[in-house]
């Protein structure tokens, strides 16, 4: 039968295809001078990586193919291993070992001895990344960071002076990359080089109109991260009726997101004297107003048994902010900006169906509107003058509201009637201090706060849950945590400054008709508003043999408490609404707690000769707490050990701790 398909690449046109490229032609040069498709040309080259394979040389006193037909000729007509060893002036042994090998003397074929010993020939040493797991391992670490394979090369060999087992060509390094039978460094390890090539190209090689970092000896800025884009809304309707069920893990009922994209990181930039690091995109705020709306009708039944499986998730998410570049460069280096986090949208649910899951962390009903975080600002690590880049602000909630009115019932563990919460974004971070002469941590920015708008539960039908740390319904408006300042070190250093924590909202629970919980740590009614914690000031150090000086960054303050407001009704004054039978299961749990302050940073200051200072950071206040209110005018049960029926509490938040120096 005739063969059908492309004809394969010749030997002579695959010899002609690597000194092309080699001379640096382009994939398309190649193709046309050889008459094949270009993809057909890359497809050779990438198997490689790019790299010409070393061409074969027999050995001078291995057996020839015009040998090996001599042997079967001799066999054929029953020649001995000895005459045949005398015929061909070769030991006994060899004729005898080559006959063994190959399948006796009956089934002796001299083409497939031959391929066979061209395969046995193939001396595939390994390299020294795979005979050095410690080597292996401080390469990828430094390719992980953007380093050039140029860049580690020299840096083993200045770290390892005459350790010859610790250092390697850059070739080296290339080759196992883009080599990947080496088995040694991983594939997605080509992702950090600077010029996103999948496999080695001839010095010749023009790279002319290809996009990548910016590359200067002196000066190099990283580009900037795109914008997330925004978020649109999403409603669903599940009429009278209609049945929803799920019986495997991780499997919820209904999912109905509206969220923000997040932002792109800010590029690195290339090898250079002064770097600059791409500031973080933005991320994407999720529409305004009533992003995501929920609405089941009374009749409906939605169910889960699987873990891990809620029965609802209504959520509206702000997109992350994205992180600043780091850098390195000599003279001067500014780490990129974080970027922003998107404001989530509000979130409304009205249910009035029978909900019910049988798993563990299987929460029946969760409306949630969370902000994006802030990025983190990158470091720094410039010889002269770094200065780390500054986290970014994260965005605000956009506030939640859950309304139900007909059955709600949960049988696990960590399994929630209704959770409801409006969270704000924390704050951006410095990824890493910065460190050298004079170095400056970056400022970190503020948590989200949390809210704009009230985290509002309102409860008309019965509620159970039978589990463990099973809350009958959950309220939280929470402020997103200040982002850490960024630490440095050099002969003048100092810290970044901690950023304050985010405010919380007002969290209001109305309750109308039972709630009841019968496992241990399940409170009937919790409602929580929690200012977010001020971040910690970054930490300086500075060693010197003359003058060495340091001060640490102050810590940021945390943010206030939102006002709580709880109310029960029944159809008389002495109807339950609230009953809970597990330990510590407290029947009413209302607290506004204002955020912790950030811990200063510390400051350490070192010098053999003139003089050492060192002053460590200010610690941040506590946010404040705010009223807390709670009208009972109904029944209130709970018969376990140490389960109160009413907790009510304004805590402000400690301050932080001043840096020793």
């Amino acid at each position: 039968m005739a063969r059908t398909g492309r004809p394969g690449i010749s030997a002579e046109q695959k010899n002609e295809l690597w000194q092309r490229w080699k001379a640096g032609d382009t994939l398309s040069d190649i193709g046309r001078a050889l008459g094949k498709h270009a993809g057909s040309i890359f497809g050779v080259l990438v198997a490689k990586g790019g790299i010409a394979p070393a061409i074969r040389i027999r050995r001078a006193n291995a057996l020839t193919v015009a040998e090996r037909e001599e042997i079967a000729r001799g066999l054929a007509v029953g020649s001995s291993i000895r005459q045949l060893a005398r015929e061909l002036g070769r030991a006994p042994s060899t004729i005898c070992r080559e006959v063994s090998r190959n399948g006796g003397a009956r089934r002796y074929r001299p083409s497939l001895a031959e391929e066979r010993a061209s395969m046995r020939a193939l001396r595939p040493k390994p390299c020294r990344l795979a005979s050095y797991p410690e080597l292996c391992a401080l390469v990828a670490d430094r390719l992980e960071n953007r380093w050039s394979p140029q860049q580690v090369s020299g840096w083993l060999k200045a770290t390892h002076p005459g350790w010859r087992e610790m250092q390697l060509s850059h070739e080296t390094i290339y080759r196992s990359l883009f080599v990947q039978a080496r088995g040694v460094l991983k594939k997605d390890l080509l992702v950090h080089l600077r010029s996103r090539r999948v496999m080695r190209r001839g010095k010749m090689a023009t790279t002319a109109g290809q996009t990548r970092d910016a590359r200067s000896d002196w000066t190099a800025s990283g580009g900037n991260g795109g914008t997330g884009g925004a978020g649109g809304t999403a409603s669903l309707s599940v009429g009278s009726g209609v049945v929803i069920f799920t019986g495997g893990d991780n499997a919820p009922a209904i999912i109905v997101t509206a969220n923000g994209g997040a932002g792109g990181n800010g590029a690195p930039p290339s090898d250079s004297l002064n770097e600059v690091g791409g500031d973080g995109g933005t991320g994407g705020d999720a529409a305004s107003g009533t992003a995501v709306t929920v609405t089941i009708a009374s009749g409906a039944t939605i169910s889960t048994t699987g873990f891990a499986s809620n029965a609802i998730v209504a959520q509206s998410l702000g997109g992350a902010g994205a992180d600043g570049a780091s850098v390195g460069g000599f003279f001067n280096s500014s780490g990129g900006a974080g970027s922003a986090g998107g404001t989530a949208g509000y979130v409304y649910l009205n249910t009035a169906g029978t909900i019910t899951t049988s798993g563990d962390a299987s929460i029946a009903v969760v409306v949630q509107s969370v902000a994006g975080g802030g990025g983190n600002g990158g470091s720094s690590d410039s010889v002269i003058s770094p200065m780390g880049g500054n986290g970014a602000a994260s965005g605000d909630a956009g506030g939640v509201t859950a309304i139900n009115r007909g059955s709600i019932r949960t049988n696990g563990n960590y399994a929630h009637g209704i959770l409801a919460q409006s969270v704000g974004g924390g704050g951006g971070s410095l990824i890493g201090g910065a460190g050298s002469s004079i170095s400056v941590g970056g400022t970190a920015s503020s948590g989200g706060t949390g809210g704009g708008a009230e985290a509002l539960v309102r409860n008309y039908g019965a509620i159970t849950t039978q589990g463990n740390f099973s809350d009958g319904i959950l309220a939280q408006s929470i402020g997103g945590g200040g982002g850490n300042g960024g630490g440095a070190g050099g002969l003048g250093s100092l810290g970044g400054q901690g950023a304050s924590g985010g405010n919380a909202d007002v969290t209001k629970v109305y309750n109308a008709n039972l709630v009841s919980t019968s496992g241990e740590n399940a409170i009937g009614i919790a409602a929580q508003s929690i200012g977010g914690g001020g971040g910690r000031g970054g930490g300086a150090m500075s060693v010197s043999v003359g003058a060495a000086a340091a001060i640490g960054g102050g810590g940021g303050a945390g943010g206030d408490g939102g006002g709580v407001y709880v109310r029960t009704s029944g159809t008389t004054s002495s109807t339950i609404t609230i009953a809970t039978s597990g330990d510590y299961s407290t029947g009413i749990l209302a607290q506004s707690i204002g955020g912790g302050g950030g811990a200063g940073g510390n400051a350490l200051a070192a010098d053999i000769g003139v003089a050492a200072l060192a002053i460590g950071g200010t610690g941040g206040s506590g946010g404040s707490a705010a009223t807390v209110t709670v009208i009972n005018n109904a029944g209130i049960q709970t018969s376990g050990d140490r389960a109160d029926a009413i907790i009510a509490q304004s805590v402000g938040g400690g301050g932080g701790t001043g840096g020793s120096a």
